[in-house]
């Protein structure tokens, strides 16, 4: 697990690594970079919802097939050139 939380950046450049392996991060480093994941979900480039409960809880709903969108995919290639 992760102890610091990654960057959106950061994290769209991991995602594009499991996306194309074609498996899903565990759940444990998803709620460790949740933020990061609602930002790329707002921006249209993860398949993560992200809610935080009022009691704290973080819910992460799986809305679209992979790790990111087409346009997050695109997005993660052109960070990494």
């Amino acid at each position: 697990m992760i102890d610091n939380p990654l960057t959106a950046d950061d994290l769209l450049i991991q995602l594009l690594t499991f996306h194309q392996a074609g498996t899903d991060p565990q759940p444990t480093f998803l709620q460790s970079n949740s933020a990061a994941l609602q930002d790329l979900w707002n921006r249209g480039l993860g398949c993560w919802s992200v809610t935080t409960m009022v009691s704290g809880r973080i819910r992460l709903r799986h809305q679209h097939q992979g790790c990111l969108t087409p346009k997050g995919v695109a997005t993660a290639q052109a960070l990494i050139r």
